[in-house]
């Protein structure tokens, strides 16, 4: 799947092929015996900006993560694998946050989950990543910025005894690899975007 995540928080992104349509489809397909890939996908209760720990929970509470094996199906060919998050966006639109800025006009920006300020931001994002570990669950991710990464991983190594993290990064920390090495964690580092 190239969705960034299945469930009600996809249903704003772009063109909502991540919604609740298209879990259906996945559910129909392989109770059917037609669906002939293996798939796991991540559960994805908020969308691009705003989330927050109480609408992870609510969605998680009603289900979202057992989206497929609530209905008997082989968790083999088809998986809820955790949960996706956005904690930043992408520079071209000022939504990641970087500790200086990465290309002229862009300012450094800061996390897009719900707060009114950084430090209520980066709180938000302990209370989704403790949310999620205490229902057993991965967590992902989307992290771009240099000081989003870090706090996430910061987060993780902390909070999260479930999670396995895959931070993608526009310029990886140099600290970065060091702390993936000594945690069950990875990072890769996308086009640069200057």
């Amino acid at each position: 799947m190239t969705e960034p995540g299945l469930g009600p928080g996809h249903v704003s992104l772009v063109d909502g092929s991540g919604s609740q349509a298209a879990i259906d489809v996945l559910r129909h397909l392989a109770s059917s015996g037609d669906l002939t890939m293996c798939v796991t996908v991540l559960a994805m209760p908020n969308g691009m900006g705003g989330g927050d720990a109480a609408g992870v929970k609510r969605h998680l509470d009603a289900g979202l993560a057992d989206m497929f094996s609530a209905h008997g199906l082989d968790q083999r060919r088809l998986r809820c694998g955790g949960v996706k998050i956005f904690a930043d966006g992408t520079p071209q639109n000022g939504t990641t946050w970087h500790k200086e800025p990465v290309h002229e006009g862009h300012r450094c920006g800061h996390l897009v989950l719900a707060g009114a300020d950084d430090e209520s931001r980066v709180e938000e994002l302990r209370k989704i990543v403790r949310v999620v570990d205490d229902a057993g669950l991965q967590l992902a991710v989307h992290c771009i910025g240099d000081k989003t990464s870090e706090v996430v991983i910061d987060c993780l190594i902390e909070l999260a005894a479930h999670a396995i993290a895959l931070t993608t990064s526009t310029t990886v920390p140099s600290s970065t690899p060091k702390i993936c090495a000594r945690w069950r964690s990875t990072t890769s580092a996308g086009p640069r975007t200057r």
